[in-house]
């Protein structure tokens, strides 16, 4: 196990909950975490599709929806520009204290490193998340006539 590589995939997950959480202009910044994900030829939305998937991949409802919440990611916090305040709206939303929140996020990051870190070792097992993109990308209409 590659030691430094966990810590910098860990680095880079902490660095990018913060401020505005993911989003282009942070993503560019990282430079394992797009490695792990599938590597730079990827699209910043197949990236975020791919993160998507593996924070999913936790198991854990609370750690997803606290992590999903923390970048950004979970409708209704996707506006919200600093951590602090999705943090403080999490805390409401969920009766729970910012400890509570802080330890959680901590965890889950942890296991999220280590859940990415197997993937860069066998980038196959990550699910493409071409499905994810699409599903965000496509709007329905249906018109009835007459």
């Amino acid at each position: 196990m590659n030691i430094q590589k966990l810590n910098s995939i860990e680095d880079e997950l902490v660095y990018l909950r913060k401020n505005t959480g993911f989003t282009l202009a942070r993503f560019e910044d990282l430079i394992t975490l797009p490695e792990v994900l599938g590597g730079k030829n990827l699209s910043f939305l197949q990236h975020k599709a791919k993160f998507i998937i593996a924070i999913n991949m936790l198991g854990d409802k609370q750690s997803i929806n606290c992590l999903l919440a923390a970048y950004g990611l979970k409708e209704g916090f996707d506006s919200i520009p600093l951590l602090k305040n999705r943090r403080k709206l999490y805390c409401t939303e969920h009766c729970l204290d910012r400890d509570r929140i802080l330890y959680l996020e901590r965890a889950a990051i942890k296991s999220l490193a280590k859940l990415l870190y197997t993937f860069d070792n066998d980038p196959m097992r990550l699910p493409n998340g071409y499905e994810q993109i699409l599903s965000e990308a496509i709007k329905v209409y249906i018109v009835f006539e007459k």
